[in-house]
């Protein structure tokens, strides 16, 4: 509320619409379904549509919506705006436009244009505030010119302070042996996507589509301390603990999600091992640097009609759901159907879905999407129990407002009865972890406690979460049946005096 207020407020053309209970004004009226258990926030992404009858762009628009499509933020970022677009504050997004890199402070509408190009992905360097891209470049080679990539940092006005060649690491003999070209038939060999900067190690992990393989690369020194893949140096396994030469083929979006763990979508294009196969995944990998091991411990595989050749995103929400970008403009097994943005569970059920049919000649493409909130997020029941005679430690686990690579900070204010009784900073833990904490209450007498947390971003957004504390001898829920207890410890001496009464009236009888 305080960000609709602000951005009212403001004389600009971004577009604030009220949420209505429909969503036929939203791009492309796209068909949204859920159930129980989804992720409850808004979603962030370029919906780009196309004219499939000559394959123009019609127009790309940047929205932020909420789970049933009625529209926060909307803003026209031209036809040749990049197609991904993050958070790396609470107000700042990041993307580009034809002339490069783009901030836009969605508060206060400025825009600050950096001075620097880059091709399908901005990472943001916070240590230094510099920013990396990926650059092409051609390497001559036996009479012909191939296409690679170059890993780039700029400042933001745009100097480069740093950067590596993929050619360095990539021979030419890993270029997919389907052959993928760019540029007028040139061999596009590397393809790179997607770059991952990891400020605690200083490394920066970048994924090559036409290589099947990913690549760790020490920031401080351009080394190459390892690849993932197909070309890599690791022993891979799939979900099945079976030895695989590739987990993923042509995949997008490498996403770390702990310190170990990185989450990534399979397009499962040119699928070396059958090609037919077009099955799209979500997958989570699980390294090993000792080892030397990476194994599948999670994936969804979807049903032809949502392969997705290129494009595509994956993330893990707070409450353990995946996300998946499902976003080309049309798919193997469905022509009808464009951009499907899925949430899915532990277990595979689809949540929740946002998918985009085709209107016309008109087809509608999502290349990422980010789920986001704009205040820090609490979980804790709201019916929060403490047995009698126990001291009250109140276990309760709090969020950034988004997928946060970079340690973000903020603050929190317990309540207890109305009365303020702890204040203190938070350091929120990266890649959407939870981050525990815990309130002391010492004991407390039995009865019924209203305890309220608010919590607050770097930027004052905040959130307030009450929580009704019970103290008692039995859980609520437990308080219909806790009388029943001295009466259920009384049934068995009561059916064995009833047992020894009828064998005594029997000997009776038989004695007669």
């Amino acid at each position: 509320m305080l960000l609709l207020i602000i951005l009212l407020l403001t004389n600009f053309s971004l577009v604030i619409k009220e949420p209505k209970s429909q969503i036929s004004y939203l791009l492309g009226n796209p068909i949204i379904e859920s159930s129980e258990g989804y992720f409850d926030g808004y979603n962030l992404f370029v919906l780009e549509r196309r004219d499939i009858s000559n394959y123009t762009t019609i127009d790309k628009t940047l929205f932020i919506t909420d789970m049933v499509g009625d529209i926060l933020v909307e803003k026209d970022v031209g036809t040749d705006a990049f197609l991904s677009v993050e958070f790396i504050n609470s107000t700042t997004l990041l993307y580009g436009n034809y002339e490069g890199a783009l901030l836009w402070n969605i508060e206060t509408n400025v825009e600050e244009q950096l001075h620097f190009k880059g091709h399908h992905e901005y990472e943001w360097n916070p240590i230094a505030n510099t920013y990396f891209t990926l650059n092409q470049y051609l390497v001559y080679h036996d009479g012909l010119d191939y296409v690679y990539d170059r890993i780039v940092e700029f400042t933001p006005e745009g100097e480069i302070i740093w950067s590596v060649n993929m050619s360095d690491f990539v021979p030419f003999e890993h270029w997919c042996p389907f052959q993928d070209t760019e540029y007028e038939g040139m061999a596009d060999i590397t393809h790179a996507n997607s770059i991952f900067f990891d400020d605690v190690e200083d490394v920066i992990y970048v994924n090559c589509r036409n290589t099947n393989t990913f690549y760790k690369i020490n920031h401080k020194t351009g080394e190459l301390l390892w690849s993932l893949g197909e070309h890599g140096d690791f022993d891979l396994y799939d979900i099945e603990g079976n030895l695989k030469e590739s987990l993923f083929y042509h995949g997008h979006a490498l996403e770390k999600i702990n310190y170990n763990t990185f989450i990534y979508f399979d397009n499962d294009q040119h699928n070396q091992e059958d090609a037919q196969n077009r099955k799209s995944r979500i997958i989570e990998i699980q390294i090993d640097e000792v080892s030397m091991e990476g194994r599948i411990i999670w994936q969804w595989i979807s049903s032809a009609d949502y392969h997705s050749a290129w494009w595509g995103d994956a993330d893990v929400l707070p409450n353990g759901n995946r996300l998946g970008t499902f976003g080309t403009l049309d798919h193997s097994g469905s022509t009808d159907i464009g951009a499907r943005l899925v949430e899915v569970s532990n277990d595979g059920q689809i949540t929740w879905e946002m998918k985009y049919p085709l209107d016309g000649d008109i087809a509608h493409g999502v290349y990422r999407m980010e789920r986001v909130d704009f205040a820090p997020i609490i979980e804790i029941n709201k019916t929060y129990w403490v047995k009698s005679g126990e001291e009250a430690n109140v276990e309760w686990e709090a969020y950034y407002n988004f997928r946060n690579k970079f340690e973000q900070s903020g603050s929190y204010t317990v309540f207890f009865e109305g009365i303020k009784i702890e204040t203190n900073t938070i350091n929120f833990e990266r890649y959407w972890q939870p981050t525990k904490n815990m309130v002391n209450l010492a004991t407390l007498d039995d009865g019924n406690y209203n305890l309220t947390f608010s919590i607050k971003d770097e930027s004052s957004h905040y959130n307030n979460y009450y929580v009704n504390l019970t103290v008692s001898k039995y859980p609520p829920d437990m308080t219909k049946t806790a009388g029943f207890e001295l009466f259920s410890f009384l049934i068995p001496a009561i059916v064995t005096i009833i047992t020894i009464t009828i064998i005594r009236r029997r000997r009776r009888s038989s004695e007669r």
